[in-house]
């Protein structure tokens, strides 16, 4: 799993039905910025904070090699801060 997901990577998350509008993207992104290997598990952050639950590796989609950059995103201060 740790070759796969790996802290600092840019990451998807999936929004629950419940918790957007129709209008609203299916995802969120937000970076990688810890990882537990015996449950493999990841903590994800966003712009606004730290998302509460730890996701399952299989659960994210990291973002492809040629956007997967934290300063793209405007994710630095989320990685840093969280």
């Amino acid at each position: 799993p740790e070759l796969v997901i790996k802290k600092g990577d840019v990451v998807l998350v999936p929004l629950d039905d419940v918790d957007r509008t129709k209008v609203d993207g299916g995802n969120l992104i937000g970076v990688v910025v810890s990882t537990n290997k015996l449950n493999s598990t990841c903590k994800v952050a966003v712009k606004h904070g730290l998302l509460h639950r730890a996701y399952v590796y299989h659960h994210v989609k990291p973002v492809p090699e040629a956007s997967n950059n934290i300063d793209l995103h405007d994710l630095r201060e989320a990685f840093e801060n969280y």
